[in-house]
């Protein structure tokens, strides 16, 4: 599929479906804004949820430590596949681009116990 602007009112159910999708995937959230320029509010933080607050006009998403808000959102942006969300893109009340990349955990495997080389 291609990147699709969202309507209004498909974020709260955008919300909602997005929330479930991410559990277990971790998260970078670059934030690029006409005042401050670009900056990298998260790093590969693992991301528990996402909601989207109509009566507050705020979008939050769920990190391991923190919440990050995006107040006054005006336009959301999706880039999935058949098989899931990759990234989406708010556009917030004063421009500012926060750009959501979503990414599969790195699975190691398990130590091998019992026989070693050394």
């Amino acid at each position: 599929m291609a990147i699709r602007r969202l309507d209004c009112w498909e974020w709260d159910r955008f919300c909602s479906f997005a929330s479930r999708y991410v559990l277990g995937k971790r998260a970078d959230i670059e934030t690029l804004s006409p005042d401050m320029g670009y900056r990298l509010s998260a790093d590969r933080a693992p991301i528990h949820g996402l909601y989207y607050d109509s009566s507050r006009d705020l979008i939050e998403i769920w990190l391991t430590d923190t919440a990050h808000r995006i107040h006054r959102p005006r336009e959301i942006y999706v880039d999935d596949l058949a098989h899931g969300l990759l990234n989406f893109t708010v556009i917030d009340a004063e421009g500012a681009r926060q750009i959501i990349v979503l990414h599969e955990p790195l699975m190691l495997a398990a130590p091998q116990v019992g026989n070693s080389a050394f």
